[in-house]
């Protein structure tokens, strides 16, 4: 849809699950949506790049107001992955700023181009950039975060639907409280979830109106930046004309993290109930049910703890259990007959049930139900094992 500016939304939805079944990717492509893979270096190649993201050169004072800052959380980020012998840091950091500043002015769109071209116009010291350009190499994650190629797609110039896919590729975090002790590669990963929260924020801010999708919400908070950086994508977000939403079936994290007064409207959908026992402090678990109720501080009461975490058919049988809240489907045609059944939070605060209704042909390309994937000749995966349409 058209935003303020009159131009289409820009839209950048981030799937972070490792080996996920692509479920996203055919209706975006379907919508002219444009789609990235970690996966693959020539569709990611610094996706996530600060000059990328930040710099914006659509007059010299957008110019002039963007550079900087991708310059110096460039910097940070290539001193934060820290590729160089120990000790070798501090004294880079003079000439990585001064260098990366060079390029960037000089009309570099990435880091690793404005790295080159500081290098032929004067020298490096020695050792500051070999190291650099071989983690690059090495790393489809560091990839993502710092991009080699010229000309590679750029977020903040691109109108409509994007979608970012992790694809195959896991991202190693360092565990919680051991940064010192981390590896290249897990402050590599940690980076790059950060960069997937704030440079995707980036790439739609001032544009009239953008959106940020981030699907398994849960994992961005992980590692040692990661709720800052959300929390600090929800103090801004308003200002900088975005609409975050954040999709989890990990309700807890998002209480644990400090993102309740962030968080204005939201969706409840089915989700587990937990075990129902009290603990020492008088706390009873209704699981991530529970959890989503007190988000939205609405009162965890049975009837909903139970809508909310029923099976879809009735026990011992095959026929729909209508009080569940989960999308209810004909035993016989499994045709849907009734869509999944939210709890709607408002501004205002107001909690009404509303049934999500799906168009049939737009369901059978986004469903993730073994039935519909194999429809579409696609694979789907099961506890690990990988199930194929036939030809």
């Amino acid at each position: 849809i058209p935003n303020k500016s009159g131009r289409v939304t820009p839209v950048v939805m981030v799937d972070p699950k490792q080996s996920s079944d692509g479920g996203f990717e055919r209706p975006v492509r379907n919508l002219g949506g444009h789609v990235m893979s970690l996966d693959s270096l020539v569709s990611a190649d610094g996706v996530f790049d600060p000059v990328r993201v930040l710099v914006d050169r659509s007059s010299k004072e957008r110019f002039e107001a963007t550079y900087s800052e991708a310059v110096e959380l460039a910097s940070d980020m290539i001193s934060g992955i820290d590729p160089w012998p120990k000790d070798y840091r501090q004294g880079f950091e003079v000439a990585l700023l001064k260098a990366l500043r060079f390029g960037v002015v000089n009309g570099a769109s990435c880091v690793g181009e404005a790295l080159r071209m500081a290098d032929r116009e004067s020298p490096l010291p020695a050792g500051m950039v070999g190291p650099i350009m071989d983690t690059l190499e090495a790393s489809p994650l560091a990839r993502a975060v710092l991009g080699v190629e010229p000309g590679s797609a750029s977020l903040r110039t691109a109108d409509g639907l994007s979608l970012i896919m992790v694809g195959s590729t896991r991202i190693p975090l360092p565990d919680e409280g051991a940064w010192e002790q981390s590896s290249l590669v897990q402050r590599i990963g940690s980076w790059l979830l950060k960069m997937m929260v704030f440079g995707s924020a980036s790439a739609v801010s001032y544009r009239g109106g953008g959106v940020v999708i981030l699907d398994e919400a849960w994992q961005f908070l992980a590692g040692p930046t990661g709720a800052q950086e959300v929390q600090r994508l929800m103090r801004l977000a308003r200002s900088q004309q975005v609409l975050v939403v954040l999709a989890s079936q990990r309700v807890s994290d998002f209480v644990d993290a400090n993102l309740v007064g962030g968080i204005s409207r939201g969706l409840l959908l089915p989700l587990d109930r937990g075990t129902g026992a009290v603990d020492q402090f008088g706390r009873r678990d209704d699981g991530q049910a529970g959890f989503a109720l007190d988000l939205f501080q609405v009162e965890r009461t049975d009837e909903r703890l139970r809508r909310m975490s029923g099976a879809r058919t009735v026990e011992g049988s095959d026929l729909p259990n209508w009080d569940s809240m989960r999308s209810l489907r004909d035993p016989q045609s499994g045709e849907v007959v009734r869509g999944t059944v939210g709890l709607y939070s408002d501004l205002s605060g107001r909690v009404v049930p509303a049934e999500i209704v799906i168009p049939p042909a737009f369901l059978a390309e986004i469903s993730t139900n073994i039935s519909d994937v194999r429809a579409r000749g696609g694979a789907v995966s099961m506890r690990g094992a990988w199930w194929g349409a036939a030809p």
